[in-house]
């Protein structure tokens, strides 16, 4: 981890420099970097946040976090886009960070996550989206709390003066395989698959060695084809704990674990999450 005060600038060729911005109940923490003299610079921000609260705040204080917000990094000649997201769904965070930094990599934009304008339980899914997708996570210190009414609506709900920065390593977390994420977020979608669901998704997907429809398919040419999904993806994916696979009659039935939900989450191609219910 390294502390510095921000002195980043734009880039040219071309390239955007692009902020996600998860909020809840913070107005400084997610400005107060671009306004210094010689701090942030950007083309967009994407503010994450609910549209209904889900903690204390009413919808007025909540409006009201976003709204200013808002109308401070525009002040900056920031473009803003608003992303609504289920703030106590971990997996939804994760969604929806991973979705927006691998849409903007592809671009060949860089992607700064800021983890500190929401609360911890925002915090957690942002980094690890952040991380997976190899992002440029920064938490943002803050002078001291608010503490009346008035500091609240100022500052939300700490008070950033000149800002420190808090940039930090990533860690080397390692998804699947394309093939691999394609198919756990197919499970994530359905919750468990049979084997010939499976082969008939990757035979649709055009997967490299299932390019031939499986119900067409010789004996001996259809076991190949199920080597192939055992020892190069099922197995993987088995192996690490994201799916489980059990007989059901003569087939096998594969269904996701929520670490695997977690991975599909992260792995940037889920839109919309919902949330593990834990029985």
């Amino acid at each position: 981890m390294s502390i510095m005060i921000p002195k980043i600038t734009t880039l040219g060729g071309g390239i955007e420099i692009i902020h996600v911005i998860p909020l809840e109940t913070e107005i400084d923490r997610a400005v107060r970097p671009f306004e210094v003299e010689g701090g942030f610079k950007a083309n967009k921000a994407y503010i994450l946040t609910a549209a209904v609260p889900l903690g204390t705040e009413t919808i007025e204080e909540a409006q009201h976090y976003l709204n200013e917000t808002r109308r401070r990094l525009e002040a900056q000649g920031i473009t803003v886009e608003v992303v609504e997201t289920n703030t106590v769904s971990i997996l939804d965070i994760i969604s929806k960070v991973s979705r927006i930094v691998k849409k903007e990599q592809e671009k060949g934009n860089i992607v700064y996550v800021n983890m500190s304008a929401g609360g911890p339980f925002v915090s957690v899914g942002t980094a690890l989206a952040s991380m997976v997708q190899g992002a440029r996570l920064y938490y943002v210190r803050a002078a001291g709390l608010s503490l009346t009414e008035r500091e609240r609506s100022v500052h939300g709900n700490a008070i950033v003066t000149e800002p420190q920065i808090h940039f930090l390593e990533n860690f080397n977390i390692q998804l699947p395989d394309k093939r691999g994420q394609l198919l756990l977020v197919e499970l994530y979608k359905r919750e468990e698959m049979r084997t010939s669901e499976v082969l008939n998704f990757l035979h649709e997907k055009g997967i490299e060695g299932f390019e031939d429809d499986p119900e067409k398919l010789r004996r001996n040419e259809k076991i190949g084809m199920l080597m192939r999904l055992n020892k190069g993806i099922s197995g993987k994916l088995e192996d690490a704990g994201y799916i489980l696979k059990e007989k059901r009659g003569r087939q096998n039935i594969y269904k996701i674990t929520d670490s695997g939900k977690y991975v599909a989450c992260a792995s940037g191609l889920v839109e919309n999450a919902r949330s593990i219910s834990y029985n």
